[in-house]
């Protein structure tokens, strides 16, 4: 392994957990080392839930520091998304670059998203469902989002959302001074295309990628645009930087 040769690290975002990211996994460790984590109280971490995407930015510094992880390239999706934006500005000189997915500087939570997770929690799962994936994604694609969903523990699904609908990063984003990608699915209901842009347009050094015929889950929706995607960053990081600054997958 090259001494400067970058460390993806996959960050999964509300209610699900490291298994989102098989396909990336599967693909990138191929030519570039890959790992993925379970933030706290998800999947297999049974650590104390974090109310804030401060908090949870903590723990990924720790995590990474813990692990002695060379040249940490954060991956992170909607609530991951934003803890990585955070760990970024805290302490830019740990990363080699960032790619923020499904993702903004500002996101706001719909009310009625809050109120079905306040009722019947299976029907909870089966509208957040409706919101991340495009009408007509195969069952075999969305169970890999909603079994993990349906295993959450609800409370703690309902403090992810929480996090996301209090996070404002819009007057500090411009400070993010590492490489960085942002990924959109074209209809993503829940950090819709102009938010990626205009977080591409507050980053520094911000590439944009939009995955046609994908929503919210664009990693399992369409895994191979969206390791295209990420294979094509990798590859850039090891160049120059140049003044283009947008990337559009058809």
């Amino acid at each position: 392994m090259s001494a400067t040769q970058p460390t993806l690290v996959f960050v999964h975002g509300v209610g699900t957990n490291q298994t989102i990211w098989r396909s990336q996994l599967r693909h990138l460790n191929k030519r570039t080392p890959a790992l993925a984590l379970d933030l706290p109280a998800h999947g297999t971490n049974s650590a104390r839930v974090r109310y804030t995407v401060a908090e949870l930015a903590t723990y990924l510094r720790e995590w990474l520091g813990e692990r002695q992880v060379p040249n940490p390239v954060l991956v992170g999706h909607s609530l991951g998304g934003l803890a990585a934006l955070t760990v970024a500005l805290q302490r830019p000189q740990i990363l080699s670059g960032l790619i923020v997915v499904g993702a903004g500087a500002r996101l706001r939570v719909m009310p009625a998203l809050f109120e079905s997770l306040r009722g019947r929690y299976p029907r909870a799962v089966e509208f957040i469902d409706r919101l991340w994936f495009v009408p007509g994604t195969a069952p075999a694609i969305r169970i890999k989002a909603t079994v993990p969903l349906s295993e959450a523990n609800p409370e703690v699904v309902y403090c992810d959302f929480a996090a996301c609908n209090e996070f404002d990063a819009t007057r500090w984003v411009g400070n993010v001074d590492v490489p960085t990608l942002v990924i959109a699915g074209r209809h993503d209901q829940l950090a819709p295309v102009r938010l990626a842009e205009q977080l591409q347009d507050l980053v520094p050094h911000a590439d944009l990628a939009v995955i046609e015929d994908a929503g919210h889950m664009a990693m399992l929706e369409q895994p191979r645009r969206f390791n295209a995607a990420v294979d094509a960053f990798v590859e850039r990081m090891a160049r120059p930087r140049v003044a283009a600054r947008s990337s559009r997958l058809a």
